[in-house]
């Protein structure tokens, strides 16, 4: 009886030992993820990791790409690691084309094994996207009309290029208040200089248009609700978290390289009257919506700047995608979201 309690009590005591070593190893060396979850299709991309242990050590690195249990890739280098100090390591990663509007789940793994053999592994979730996210949808593109206000002209050059179709608008002054159809307003544009863009956007979005506004430069809009001046049947405030509302596959994390050029918005008051704030990202929130009824209307501000990444990111793209959708009052809750996953 003594023999097999104290048996029992050895294995207890073994188990328990693994366990303490196994938590151990994880605590000693800490894997964190530097680089978008959300990638392009069709490149190269050195992806970025960094790797803190609490010793020295040295070992090896390995990673792997796949898709449905399919290796797109994989390698390993030798690392030295040094105590409590941060290593980047860059994982190169080759990523196969896409069908055009097709976006594709991805899983990348990473271990790295001490001369001792201890092993410590992580896994993260990728979203790989064509360059093209309106792909079969220039019918549903059309329909919407844009019209793009773009002084410095960025924007339009974009446009023209992923061939989104659009109309450049020199002012918004000269806009129809009462015909339907999306304004976009290019990153940028400041309210200091031209105070009279908060209330002309407001009437455009009252009298049943959609305008998106990305990364106003600075100033307010004031809000003083009148039988002239509606008022929103809905008005919310919300941070980047909204991208992921959206769209779950993008990144708001990612969205711009320059942190302290972020926007953001906040409500204020000046002489008794209401107002939205342009201030920066760390100090206000990433996104305004006004939502209109009777007719249909909607003013998005948002504090990313479309154009920032427009090229090394899928998330401005898709993002854009995704707020037209969103904002379509007649058809958005009829829309097929763009979700679609296909490899060639």
């Amino acid at each position: 009886m003594n023999r097999t309690r104290s048996i029992g009590q050895i294995c207890v005591v073994l188990l328990a030992a693994c366990c303490a070593a196994a938590a151990r190893a994880d605590d000693a060396l800490q894997i964190a993820w530097q680089s978008s979850p959300a990638l392009f299709a069709n490149h190269d991309f050195d992806y970025r990791i960094q790797l803190t242990s609490r010793q020295a050590t040295r070992g090896r690195l390995s990673w792997q790409l796949t898709v449905l249990h399919r290796t797109l890739g994989r390698g390993e280098q030798s690392v030295d690691l040094q105590a409590r100090k941060t290593t980047t390591v860059d994982l190169p990663l080759r990523i196969p084309p896409l069908r055009p509007g097709v976006a594709q789940e991805a899983t990348l793994q990473v271990s790295f094994v001490t001369a001792g053999q201890a092993s410590t592994s992580d896994e993260r979730k990728l979203w790989l996207f064509s360059r093209d996210p309106f792909a079969g949808r220039q019918h549903w593109l059309q329909r919407f009309e844009i019209e793009l206000y773009d002084p410095v002209g960025k924007t339009g050059e974009l446009f023209s290029q992923a061939k989104l179709p659009y109309r450049m608008i020199r002012s918004l002054d000269a806009l129809d208040l009462h015909r339907r159809g999306v304004v976009i307003i290019a990153p940028g544009v400041s309210l200091k200089s031209k105070p009279a863009l908060a209330q002309t956007v407001w009437e455009l979005a009252a009298g049943g248009r959609i305008v998106l506004w990305f990364a106003p430069r600075d100033g307010s809009f004031d809000f003083g609700f009148s039988a002239e001046n509606k008022a929103p049947g809905n008005l919310s405030l919300a941070g980047s978290t909204i991208v992921k509302g959206l769209d779950h596959r993008l990144d708001p994390g990612h969205w711009s390289d320059r942190e302290s050029d972020t926007i953001g918005f906040r409500f204020a008051a000046r002489r008794n009257r209401p107002q939205l704030q342009v201030t920066s990202g760390a100090d206000g929130w990433w996104w305004f919506d006004a939502e209109f009824d009777d007719p249909a209307g909607r003013l998005i501000v948002c504090g990313g700047d479309l154009t920032d990444r427009w090229q090394e990111s899928p998330t401005p793209r898709y993002l854009l995608a995704a707020m037209l959708q969103y904002a379509d009052n007649e058809h958005h809750h009829r829309t097929q979201p763009l979700d679609r996953q296909d490899l060639p």
